[in-house]
């Protein structure tokens, strides 16, 4: 079995179980500009040939640190399931067609706190950020929202995946599958 059809095997179950507003939410983790380790929260929106989408805004912490180095992971913990999976790889940016189909999916109103926002920026008056939603709120009313030009999708293509599940008792299930030379070699690891 490859480790992508595991994965989705896996986060299915729990999709089904779990009814919270961020059940795809995973831990990306990316190398600081400063070298230094940097971790967040964010919505795994879909699989696309073996890579895991991601999406956001370019100029962010985020997406400045994956264009200085392309390497990130991923950590999944899915709570009602007790399982944990640990990915890492390479990160591509999407195109900008699938980057406006993206955003397109996105809800109206996350598609304007987007166009109005200049993610991780300093703000002094929090309260123009709100005057600047409202304005573009009735600017785009009966029109489609348009992308802004710093926000985009990131593929990760894994290297690495690493399967952790947890048992009532007895030793967990540690199962680590690496990449070598376009195929998967796997290996039961030790709790």
């Amino acid at each position: 079995m490859s480790p992508i059809t595991l994965f989705n095997d896996w986060h299915k179950i729990e999709l089904e179980l779990n009814t919270l507003k961020f059940a795809s939410a995973c831990c990306l983790s990316t190398i600081g500009l400063d070298g230094y380790p940097n971790a967040r929260f964010v919505s795994l929106k879909k699989i696309i040939e073996d890579s895991f989408l991601i999406v956001g805004s370019l100029t962010s912490k985020k997406g400045l640190e994956l264009q200085y180095c392309n390497k990130a992971s991923l950590t999944f913990w899915f709570p009602f399931t007790q399982k944990q999976i640990r990915i890492q790889g390479d990160v591509h940016f999407v195109t900008n067609e699938e980057a406006d189909r993206c955003f397109q999916l996105r809800p109206r109103e996350e598609q304007l706190i987007a166009l109005v926002s200049e993610q991780s920026e300093e703000i002094y008056h929090p309260e123009i950020l709100q005057i600047k939603y409202s304005q573009a709120a009735v600017q785009f009313k009966k029109k489609p929202i348009p992308r802004p030009l710093s926000w985009g999708g990131f593929l990760l293509k894994p290297i690495r995946m690493e399967f952790f599940s947890f048992k009532n008792n007895g030793f967990p299930n540690r199962i680590l599958f690496t990449k070598v030379q376009h195929l998967w070699e796997t290996k039961i690891l030790q709790p």
